[in-house]
């Protein structure tokens, strides 16, 4: 049996990065669950005018953006594990919803979640990143969402699991923006831009099913 989210205990070996970027993805997520927007972003161009020292630092500038850019690959998919290992929300719809496109749309979700797992994983090692469970806040919000979800049922049950799910894609597509704006392509721009699209197309059901339940 997969271990539950909130009993992963996982550290990257980079926590440097980890910590910037991290944060970067974190606040995608929470910004899609609070409805909140995104900052502003701020870059420094190198003075052309400038002797050869500066020449040196634009070189080393470049050599950590470019790493930074391969760790923001592995950040996402760090991310994207816990959840994707684990199931939890989609299993629980597909063992209690009792409105047929919402079990439908939660087993669509695990095949996804099972055929994109060993590409993360993959990732992720390659970067040097250990599966990244959420922070504290996030998984207080996470234990209290699944345990309103246990104690109801029926069509009750079916309107509380799309509300969370549909949150739950919400934040899952804002980190996949975050991850493709600084991707260095291949697999990872493949899986992550699979993981957008198919949950964008996953949300505007659950959209759907959510106005027929009322």
């Amino acid at each position: 049996m997969s271990t539950p989210i909130n009993q992963t205990m996982c550290t990257s070996r980079h926590p440097r990065g980890t910590r910037s970027l991290g944060t970067v993805l974190a606040i995608a997520a929470l910004g899609a669950l609070t409805g909140c927007g995104g900052g502003d972003s701020q870059s420094v161009s190198a003075d052309t005018s400038a002797p050869s020292a500066a020449t040196a630092v634009t070189t080393d500038t470049s050599a950590s953006t470019s790493k930074e850019t391969a760790m923001t690959d592995a950040m996402f998919a760090a991310m994207m594990i816990p959840p994707h290992q684990t199931g939890i929300v989609t299993q629980m719809a597909i063992d209690k919803a009792t409105t047929p496109g919402v079990r439908q749309i939660a087993q669509e979700a695990m095949d996804s979640q099972q055929s994109q797992l060993p590409t993360l994983q993959s990732i992720a090692e390659a970067g040097a990143q250990d599966a990244m469970p959420p922070e504290a806040p996030i998984q207080a919000m996470n234990q209290q969402e699944m345990a309103e979800l246990q104690a109801l049922s029926g069509e009750d049950f079916d309107r509380k699991w799309l509300d969370v799910f549909r949150s739950h894609h919400m934040a899952a597509i804002m980190m996949a923006d975050v991850a493709l704006a600084g991707t260095d392509g291949g697999d990872a721009k493949t899986v992550e831009q699979q993981i957008h699209d198919g949950q964008l197309q996953q949300l505007d059901t659950m959209n759907t099913l959510r106005e027929q339940l009322g």
